[in-house]
């Protein structure tokens, strides 16, 4: 990597950059309340998981390298969640809005008034929930936030297109929920498919 060469300019070296945001991945564990190495477990079962489907290596190699740079933007809408959504804490809305599903709303709203705003005044803690239920542009608002900011990093880290390419897909959903537009079956890029079942898996 030395010499004269500008940093951006460096051909990127896939061991020292995997061992990098793997580092990464621990302080994107700990900003976002999960389990201590959650990525690299995401990362393991994504790869297996594209092996025993027989998915072309090509896209395995991006199956593997997304939950890496998923993270990379985790934060991104940390203070609207935190202050506006979650009366304080962002981990609690985004651990609870990460197994929401939109096909079933009661069970998700059960989920938000019994986890969002914990130990706040309860007006406080009221007004968040009502917040979070009410608002239909905090998705996509958080889906825009956080994949725009991964697409970003990962280029800033040398990726190329193969690799940010999907990156705005990581919130969309096969039945066409997701966010921000809403994308359909096949629609949804191949490796982001695979890492959505390594990401519900672990």
């Amino acid at each position: 990597m030395g010499g004269d060469t500008p940093w951006a300019e460096r051909p990127i070296e896939p061991d020292r950059l995997a061992a990098a945001l793997g580092a990464l991945s621990l302080a994107a564990d700990a900003s976002n309340g999960f389990p201590p190495e959650k990525v690299l477990r995401t990362v393991l079962i994504a790869s297996a998981t594209a092996r025993v489907l027989g998915i072309e290596p090509a896209v395995a190699r991006v199956a593997w390298w997304l939950p890496l740079l998923r993270y990379l933007g985790c934060t991104a809408y940390a203070h609207e969640e935190a202050h506006q959504y979650g009366a304080g804490d962002d981990n609690a809305v985004r651990n609870t809005m990460v197994l929401a599903d939109v096909a079933a709303p009661l069970r998700t709203a059960w989920s938000v008034v019994r986890a969002v705003g914990v130990g706040a005044p309860l007006p406080e803690r009221a007004a968040a929930v009502a917040r979070l239920l009410g608002d239909g542009v905090a998705v996509d608002a958080h889906a825009r936030a956080c994949t725009e900011a991964a697409s970003a990093l990962s280029s800033i880290a040398g990726f190329d297109s193969r690799f940010t390419e999907p990156i705005p897909h990581l919130e969309e959903r096969w039945d066409g929920r997701g966010a921000p537009e809403g994308r359909r079956g096949e629609a949804v890029h191949l490796a982001v498919r695979v890492h959505h079942v390594a990401d519900v898996a672990e």
